[in-house]
């Protein structure tokens, strides 16, 4: 899930379709009312440079009252008849499905008899074995994840509660996750990075040491060892993490981020906070409040706001790609995945028959995040240098911020 611009405007949609090459646009299904949701086309001429993380910004608030039920009363069961006439039923159902979906997940492809899984979808974003992720720094007081340069390297994602009902809010996920943690620190001298860091975290590393004005007494950053296997909530799981090189330009500009390498003007601070500024994930919805809620697929998070022809499939990374993950970080898998196993009956029983059912199925891409490596002749660099406009005129809420839709 996604912020997405239209023309000047921004709302909130699922990526339903990635690029197929560099100069290729992204497709994505907006979030509607029950009342438009089935009509409502995607946009595919989306590029790259339209569209936010979801944690990158915070929604608005609701502008209908009777609609506004803090969660109290789930999407699908709010008064959308009665307020079919208010012009602000399709924004206001936008906010109130996000932030649903914002304390939902979903596990993805089944490894091991012990209810170990390949990855899973947390509110807006998905993670898989192997990925780094930020933490709650006040949920891991014990380790000192507390300086926000923590980052928590997947090892398992496992579920207790593997019988829990589905949809159903719950108090807590069920879900623990494992993994080591690491702390980003400036040194004297160069300390090669640990070599079971993601690639794109060591490729940040390089980016950091070639862009940003370091310290003359420890210009060096490494990550360094902290804790192994911790294992947490997955509520305590603030998202993804995500590469401040890209991130610093995606959302400050390409023009300013460019000006700045270019003068070595670009400060630590300035880099960091991009990143430390972001949103964490379960904090758009009610989940403290109100509950947790799982799904067995992606889709079902998203019904009466999507079509209901648009169902995700199983995600699965190439076998040969999971079993050397699991077997690096000291798996060895013990049954066949989800997508080997036979389809679920009840999710084909979900859609009529007579209408055409949309297979979504998204593919894991390893330079994910790693733009900045790329040759940025072809991005219009007039776009970019409005982006700082538009995150103000967004967080300043002109109440025609989602006219696009």
């Amino acid at each position: 899930m996604v912020w997405f611009q239209i023309h000047p405007h921004w709302a909130i949609g699922i990526v339903v379709e990635v690029p197929a090459s560099a100069d290729s646009c992204y497709k994505i299904q907006p979030l509607h009312s029950p009342l438009l949701c089935e009509q409502a086309e995607p946009h595919i001429d989306i590029p790259s440079t339209r569209l936010r993380p979801w944690v990158a910004w915070s929604t608005p608030a609701i502008t209908n009252p009777n609609l506004d039920q803090g969660g109290k009363v789930e999407y699908e069961n709010l008064p959308w008849s009665q307020e079919a006439h208010s012009s602000s039923v399709e924004v206001d159902a936008s906010i109130i499905k996000s932030r649903d979906v914002d304390v939902s997940f979903s596990l993805i492809d089944k490894l091991t008899d012990y209810n170990q899984y390949a990855g899973v979808y947390y509110g807006a974003e998905r993670f898989w074995v192997g990925d780094a992720v930020r933490l709650k720094a006040s949920r891991a007081a014990s380790i000192e994840v507390a300086s926000g340069r923590e980052i928590l390297v997947v090892v398992s994602i496992y579920d207790q509660t593997p019988l829990a009902a589905a949809g159903v809010r719950a108090p807590q996920t069920g879900v623990r996750v494992t993994g080591d943690v690491y702390r980003l620190e400036s040194h004297a001298q160069l300390i090669p990075p640990p070599s079971e860091l993601p690639t794109a975290v060591s490729a940040d590393l390089s980016a950091r040491s070639r862009f940003v004005i370091t310290s003359t007494v420890a210009p060096y950053w490494t990550y360094v060892l902290v804790a192994r296997q911790i294992t947490v909530r997955l509520e305590d799981v603030k998202g993804r993490w995500y590469p401040g090189s890209s991130l610093f330009r995606i959302m400050q500009g390409h023009d300013r981020f460019q000006k700045l390498v270019e003068t070595r003007g670009l400060s630590l601070q300035e880099w960091d906070e991009t990143g430390s500024k972001m949103n964490e994930m379960g904090t758009g919805g009610s989940g403290s409040l109100n509950g947790y809620r799982r799904f067995g697929h992606r889709h079902e998070a998203f019904v009466k706001a999507i079509p209901s022809r648009v169902v995700f499939t199983p995600l699965l990374q190439e076998t040969a790609t999971i079993e050397n993950n699991m077997q690096s970080l000291g798996l060895a898998p013990h049954s066949a995945t989800a997508a080997q196993q036979p389809p679920n009956p009840s999710a084909q029983n979900m859609h009529s028959l007579s209408a055409p059912v949309t297979i979504i199925d998204l593919t894991v891409d390893d330079n994910e995040g790693m733009e900045f490596l790329a040759d940025h002749d072809s991005i219009d660099e007039e776009f970019m240098k409005r982006m700082g406009e538009d995150a103000a005129s967004f967080l300043n809420n002109d109440g025609d911020f989602y006219g696009g839709l």
